[in-house]
């Protein structure tokens, strides 16, 4: 955790001193230099590079993605879910036209590994989007935890009109074989950023509410 605090830091440091300058390449070269590296796969909206420990990683999104916004916030309000990334920070920086999140670094799924490869078929396949009765089935023997986290999704899902985003590829893992959703919905509409979190804190009923953009 110190060391992700040290990264915002350092981030929130380069941000204030670039001010109106400031866009999501400039971001992106500053990191490069610092040391962070792209990784090998890129998302449609984003980038996303790996600091130089290795430990964690930074997503630039290119666009104002609320609907990502909303799976990094319902991460955030769920820190002791497994099958939600760890996301140390995330930020909508309005002017800039950019979000910027700091998380825990994940790895493709190792499908060398059969329970890993079986648990993740098991994952998809009780995801939202599918047929009701294949889905019900898949999803009455995930474990426990898992199934929460698919109600968080099914949750944005109805209340924001979002559209499920998940794939293969939004499905990764961590070192130890667990295995952990990274982007569960996107937006064919437009929702402000504003009206987003209002909604989501308002929800969760989050006594520290004040801490997030108003």
């Amino acid at each position: 955790m110190k060391k992700s605090e040290e990264v915002v830091a350092c981030l929130s440091d380069f941000l204030f001193k670039r001010g109106q300058s400031c866009d999501a390449l400039a971001l992106q070269r500053h990191l490069e230099v610092t040391g962070w590296c792209l990784c090998v796969n890129q998302g449609q909206h984003s980038v996303t590079l790996v600091s130089p420990c290795g430990a964690c990683v930074v997503r630039i999104g290119m666009r104002k993605d609320d609907a990502y916004s909303a799976h990094a916030v319902t991460a955030i309000l769920n820190p002791d879910n497994a099958y939600f990334q760890n996301v140390y920070w995330h930020v909508v920086l309005y002017d800039f036209n950019f979000t910027l999140t700091l998380m825990e670094r994940l790895y493709d799924v190792d499908c060398s590994r059969l329970c890993v490869k079986m648990d993740r078929s098991y994952l998809f396949e009780a995801l939202p989007f599918k047929h009701l009765s294949i889905r019900d089935w898949y999803f009455s023997r995930l474990p426990t935890e898992a199934q929460q986290a698919i109600l968080k999704i099914e949750d944005l899902n109805y209340r924001f009109k979002y559209l499920s985003d998940i794939n293969f590829d939004n499905i990764m893992m961590r070192e130890n074989g667990e295995l952990v959703i990274i982007d569960s919905v996107f937006n064919p509409f437009i929702l402000s950023w504003k009206n987003l979190a209002h909604k989501l804190y308002d929800w969760d009923s989050r006594p520290d509410r004040s801490e997030f953009p108003a």
